[in-house]
C-alpha cells in the first residue's frame, strides 16, 4: 500500500499542477489513467482494514475513488479544465478523509 501510495501522490501532483493552468489537458490523460488502475488495487488491498467492521467503508471509499478517477480520466481527455478540477478537488477530499480513519 505504501509504494501504491506514493504513486498515486506523484500522479496527483502532477495533475494538481496542470490543473491549475490547463494547458494541453489532453496530454494528461495517462496521468489520470493510473490513478484509475490504482484505485482498483486500492480496493483490492484490504491490508489497512485493522477492523473487519470497517471493511464495507473501506470498499465504498474505494469504489468512490476509482469512478472520480475514471471521471477525471473522461473530462481530461475532453479537455474539459473545469470540471477536471472539480472531480480531482472531491477526490482529493475523499482521500482525506479516508487517511483520517484508515491510517491515523
Amino acid at each position: 500500500m505504501h509504494r501504491m501510495m506514493e504513486e498515486l501522490e506523484l500522479q496527483s501532483g502532477t495533475l494538481r499542477r496542470v490543473l491549475k493552468r490547463p494547458r494541453r489537458l489532453e496530454t494528461y490523460s495517462q496521468n489520470a489513467a493510473v490513478l484509475v488502475v490504482l484505485g482498483l488495487a486500492m480496493e483490492a488491498d484490504t491490508h489497512e482494514v485493522k477492523d473487519p467492521a470497517k471493511l464495507p467503508q473501506w470498499t465504498t471509499w474505494s469504489k468512490e475513488y476509482h469512478q472520480a478517477m475514471s471521471g477525471l480520466n473522461t473530462a481530461i481527455k475532453a479537455g474539459d479544465g473545469t470540471k477536471a478540477k472539480s472531480i480531482f478537488d472531491a477526490a482529493n477530499e475523499g482521500c482525506s478523509t479516508c487517511h483520517g480513519v484508515f491510517r491515523n
